[in-house]
């Protein structure tokens, strides 16, 4: 897959990213990759991806949400990435001035920081990629499936033991219908909508555990 071929298929699987979505490759110039990751996203006015889309041609005077591919582009990081981007956010305009040396190093120094991941310690391990973002997985997979891709559910790398929560299959079966009755809904009006029970039983279930297994490692350190 390439990232246009990767872009095209987002704008399937979510048309609110139509003119706020660009899908491109890491390089160099984007600052360092991030550590074991296979892409990451950003919708903020990072100046690296101003300028790689301008060296692709892609550069129309703001900025879209990005998708950046570390590795190949595949599906089911792609539907990862864009549980994160969505709901659809607005573009931010350029508004033309270029930043000075020191601005680009602080970007860059920032950048390093979230890269090596030095800021994660102390988070719960489901940080970004709790209930909500399970949710919009689970209906941007229904969608590929619809449009005849198939998908590894573990390659989605959501939810299960990374993240101390259930496996992904757990939550999908209790978000049953929701999913395919929702297919043309946007992911703000999904976004808002009340979450099924047995969803939020088995997220608290595993709030719950992980709390409880915290504490009892706290207590035999």
């Amino acid at each position: 897959m390439t990232p246009s071929e990767a872009h095209d298929l987002a704008i399937a699987l979510a048309p609110e990213l139509s003119g706020k979505l660009a899908v491109i490759r890491h390089t160099d110039d984007l600052g360092p990759s991030p550590d074991s990751r296979l892409a990451w996203c950003c919708a903020g006015r990072h100046l690296g991806i101003r300028d790689e889309l301008r060296r692709l041609g892609l550069w129309r005077g703001f900025w879209p949400s990005t998708v950046i591919f570390v590795a190949e582009p595949s599906i089911e990081v792609l539907i990862h990435e864009l549980g994160h981007v969505l709901p659809a956010r607005s573009v931010i305009v350029d508004d033309g001035d270029e930043p000075t040396p020191e601005q680009r190093d602080y970007q860059t120094a920032q950048l390093t920081r979230w890269a090596s991941r030095v800021d994660e310690a102390g988070r719960v391990p489901w940080h970004g990629h709790d209930v909500r973002f399970v949710r919009r997985v689970a209906h941007l997979l229904r969608r590929a499936e619809q449009l005849g891709h198939d998908v590894s559910y573990n390659a989605l790398n959501v939810a299960s033991d990374r993240y101390g929560l259930s496996h992904v299959h757990s939550y999908l079966e209790r978000f049953a219908h929701e999913p395919a009755m929702s297919v043309h809904r946007t992911f703000d009006e999904i976004d808002q909508l009340p979450f099924p029970d047995p969803v939020l039983r088995l997220f608290a279930d595993d709030v719950r555990i992980w709390a409880i297994t915290e504490l009892i490692g706290d207590r035999h350190a």
